[in-house]
């Protein structure tokens, strides 16, 4: 939902996802199906965006309701809407990305969740140790609280990274430095502003 990654992304909950997107969290699976998601490969429904997707939900309550309300689609967000909603590919589209991204409660997965692997809470030094052999680091802390249920965790930071320049420090404390390169003549004499 947000630009920049995993890292940059906000805790998401409910009250969030009406400011972000204007929609409340029942809505998403309508929402991410008919606007599609390309990180997915989800192709959505032609010509509907997050922002018509969004007025759709906000009209309508639900997709569902605005595909069999094509006129009052029509009425409340306009005949280029609504002729988009009414394209023969259009349900279909949006009833193929919703049961791909349903939830499936049914599937056999032959753990005792009672007592065996995988039971919550976990040691805090396996959940630890996962997330640093992957260099999850950042994550870690939050990973353990949560799947350990422990308060607080301190995470080992990550080993620097020393530039292979800086092989060693020498006797007078102060480390190589790094070759000296040639000059740079430049490309053109034209001077420029970028």
């Amino acid at each position: 939902i947000i630009n920049g990654g995993v890292d940059a992304s906000p805790l998401m909950n409910a009250e969030r996802l009406v400011t972000l997107l204007g929609i409340t969290a029942s809505q998403y699976r309508d929402f991410a199906a008919l606007r599609g998601d390309p990180s997915d490969n989800l192709p959505g429904v032609r010509g509907i965006g997050r922002h018509h997707a969004a007025r759709l939900l906000a009209e309508f309550g639900c997709a569902a309701a605005a595909f069999d309300d094509l006129d009052g689609v029509r009425t409340r967000l306009g005949a280029g809407v609504a002729t988009r909603l009414a394209h023969p590919e259009a349900r279909a589209a949006w009833e193929l990305n919703c049961r791909v991204m349903a939830m499936h409660d049914d599937v056999a997965l032959d753990l005792d969740l009672t007592t065996g692997a995988g039971v919550l809470p976990l040691r805090a030094e396996a959940v630890g140790s996962v997330f640093r052999a992957q260099n999850l680091t950042w994550t870690a802390g939050q990973a353990v609280r949560v799947l350990a249920d422990v308060e607080h965790y301190e995470v080992e930071p990550p080993p620097s990274v020393v530039p292979s320049w800086v092989s060693a420090w020498p006797a007078g404390g102060s480390p190589r430095r790094p070759p000296k390169l040639p000059p740079r003549r430049p490309v053109s004499e034209q001077l420029s502003l970028f």
